[in-house]
């Protein structure tokens, strides 16, 4: 597990939506770059829209990309990805 848990709970809860029961942020490495994704689930497991203006968005996510820096990138095509259940506060790695 990550020796940077505590930094991930605190910044994954921030960067849930209002109402989410879980929270994910996803990064990968492709010959394009690198991608990000976040997704707010709710209690059901839907994803919860997110319409937020660019620049809160980018307040959300920033911190969460400098952890996936710390965590280091995967190989290309390959994903990472950090999940928090807020309500079972159990935080998950996929690698």
């Amino acid at each position: 597990m990550s020796q940077n848990q505590e930094q991930w709970r605190k910044r994954l809860t921030f960067a849930a939506l209002p109402g989410a029961a879980s929270v994910t942020f996803e990064w990968a490495t492709t010959p394009d770059g690198m991608t990000f994704g976040l997704r707010s689930l709710d209690k059901s497991g839907d994803a919860i829209g997110d319409d937020t203006d660019y620049h809160i968005l980018k307040a959300r996510i920033s911190p969460l990309q400098d952890l996936a820096e710390l965590e280091g990138f995967a190989e290309d095509h390959a994903k990472r990805s950090m999940t928090l259940d807020i309500e079972g506060d159990v935080l998950q790695q996929s690698w």
